[in-house]
């Protein structure tokens, strides 16, 4: 059969007029590429636009793009149009950064009373905000609270037991995902002192999960495995750590129940999922002696009942009677993947450390666990402890931390310390900032790359603070004017991007404030307190190089 393919030759001068034809993206003037660009969603397209090359990032900086933002976020605070480029884009940023670090006095603020009973979970998403008091849940859509619409608050509610644990997951994780217009969509996860696991959507329960022994305590930060086997852990007074699947359908879901994992000897308190594997599962308890961090071989599962069964009815006694050993730390570390309903010897570490858990978090593959009077590091891949990242006598309360920044950040009494993780606190601790000016322990913690938010129980004042300075920049009130000035401070606090939402209690009433900076005006020009942070060396665990870059890999750009 001949060759019916044109000649090496004639094949290559038509590759070269067409070749020829073709219009590169840089032969287009920059005004028109930037009339493009000006239809990007937010600063991280743009960001990766300016980043592809010399020619796109000049079109990233055109006024155009910039002049647009402005209008649709801040119509009053529009620039002229005479600015020059760089003028306009850093206009932008640095009103975006102030807003982001709480810089204004004049925001949106909204006020809901909470009767009888404190409230103590808040989550605050991009739409929506939800809190529990007691057994009732309340959630608000933002955007008619912002109008002052109030027929928008839904109530849910479902027996008399309280909320212990609040997640919001993807619809698309579970089984009542419908359409793919529903794929962006959330549900609400709550765990409660009945033994109970509910899922909510659109307003009502869809799943009740029931398993545990007594009142569960908390649920997994993140849902663990891939795909369609992803299942949630959750743990509680019982000792027991039990993995359920979303993707189960019925009511009850008595088919979700996958795995139940024996091996703590007291209630169940925290958990987190490793970074740099989803089948990894962190949980902490309150136990009674002290160990290192080991990797463990296998132990049946009858042997872990009748185990997990005694140091519960010990606890039990030792509560009763008040007595018991120094509260210590139990950290177990469980390989999901191992884990069936007939065989749950999955655990794959554990450690014990001095001191009642406060707060656990994983990043890569490094978990940190905050109990007693220090931060340990471990490193899962190998089960050993890697440094001691933040050490206070006599206790820590709160911990939070901010990888992208080498940070943590702890509360203690009346005030709250930053560290740099990249130093070992072993023999010589020192934080680098002093975070100063509270009432009682600081109990709640909140940090990203623009601020970091601290408060307390006995606090009725909210303390902002600069991530990278460490200079006060505000202090909100969580406590309305109408109140009485006794009572519990914060009880609850969320923060995301530029809205925060806190709680406090009273007598008999409360209240939950939503503050939206969005919009805010006025700045503060300069923050007065006499509780200045103590900042020794700010350039100590920056690894920025003073590039002019305008974005944040750990941000979210998607409002801006």
């Amino acid at each position: 059969m001949a060759d019916s393919s044109p000649p090496r030759s004639r094949r290559t001068r038509s590759q070269l007029q067409s070749q020829s034809t073709m219009t590169k993206i840089t032969e287009l003037d920059v005004d028109s590429l930037a009339h493009c660009a000006s239809y990007l969603d937010n600063l991280q397209d743009l960001s990766n636009l300016a980043m592809s090359c010399k020619y796109l990032k000049r079109v990233a900086y055109s006024n155009s793009i910039w002049l647009r933002w402005f209008r649709e976020h801040w119509p009053q605070q529009v620039p002229s149009n005479s600015s020059q480029p760089l003028e306009v884009r850093e206009a932008y940023l640095a009103r975006r950064t102030a807003l982001q670090k709480f810089k204004f006095f004049d925001p949106f603020v909204g006020d809901m009373l909470a009767l009888h009973k404190p409230c103590n979970h808040i989550l605050l998403e991009k739409n929506t905000f939800t809190f529990s008091q007691g057994p009732v849940i309340e959630m608000r859509k933002i955007d008619n609270f912002l109008r002052r619409m109030c027929y928008d608050l839904l109530i849910l509610s479902e027996g008399t037991a309280s909320i212990t644990c609040m997640r919001s997951f993807p619809l698309n994780e579970t089984s009542l995902l419908q359409s793919e217009t529903q794929s962006e969509e959330n549900v609400l996860v709550t765990a409660s002192c009945d033994r109970s696991i509910r899922i909510w959507w659109e307003g009502s329960c869809h799943r009740r999960f029931r398993g545990h022994d007594g009142p569960v305590f908390t649920l997994s930060d993140k849902l663990l495995g891939h795909g369609n086997s992803k299942v949630l852990a959750s743990g509680g007074e019982d000792g027991t750590v039990r993995l359920w699947s979303l993707k189960s359908v019925g009511k009850r879901g008595q088919s979700a129940l996958k795995a139940t994992l024996y091996g703590h000897e007291s209630s169940v308190k925290l958990m987190s999922v490793a970074g740099h594997k989803t089948s990894l599962l962190v949980t902490l308890s309150r136990d009674s002696k002290t160990e290192s961090m080991t990797a463990i071989g296998y132990c049946t599962v009858a042997i872990k009942k009748m185990l997990a069964r005694i140091a519960w009815t010990k606890k039990k006694a030792d509560d009763n009677i008040g007595g018991g050993s120094p509260a210590a730390s139990s950290v177990r570390v469980w390989d999901t993947t191992k884990s069936s309903s007939v065989d749950s010897s999955c655990c794959v570490g554990k450690a014990s450390l001095s001191g009642s858990p406060a707060n656990v978090k994983c990043h890569e593959s490094l978990l940190y666990v905050a109990a007693g009077s220090s931060v340990i590091a471990f490193d899962l891949r190998i089960m050993q402890k890697v440094l001691t990242a933040a050490n206070y006598q006599p206790k820590l309360h709160s911990f939070e931390m901010l990888p992208s920044k080498s940070l943590i950040c702890t509360g203690v009494g009346g005030r709250a310390l930053l560290w740099d993780i990249r130093r070992n606190q072993e023999t010589k601790p020192e934080p680098i900032v002093e975070l100063g000016g509270h009432t009682g322990s600081v109990s709640f913690l909140h940090m990203d790359p623009y601020k970091i938010v601290t408060g307390g129980r006995k606090d009725f004042n909210i303390n902002v603070w600069e991530t990278d300075t460490g200079t006060q920049t505000n202090s909100l009130s969580c406590r309305s004017d109408d109140l009485p000035t006794t009572g519990s401070g914060c009880t609850a606090l969320a923060v995301n991007g530029c809205r925060i939402v806190t709680a406090c209690g009273g007598e008999g009433i409360g209240v939950v404030r939503f503050r939206d900076f969005k919009n805010a005006t006025c700045p503060v020009v300069k923050f007065e307190n006499e509780h200045a942070s103590r900042f020794w060396d700010p350039q100590s665990y920056s690894d920025t190089d003073g590039s002019d870059d305008y974005t944040d890999s750990s941000d979210d750009y998607s409002d801006y």
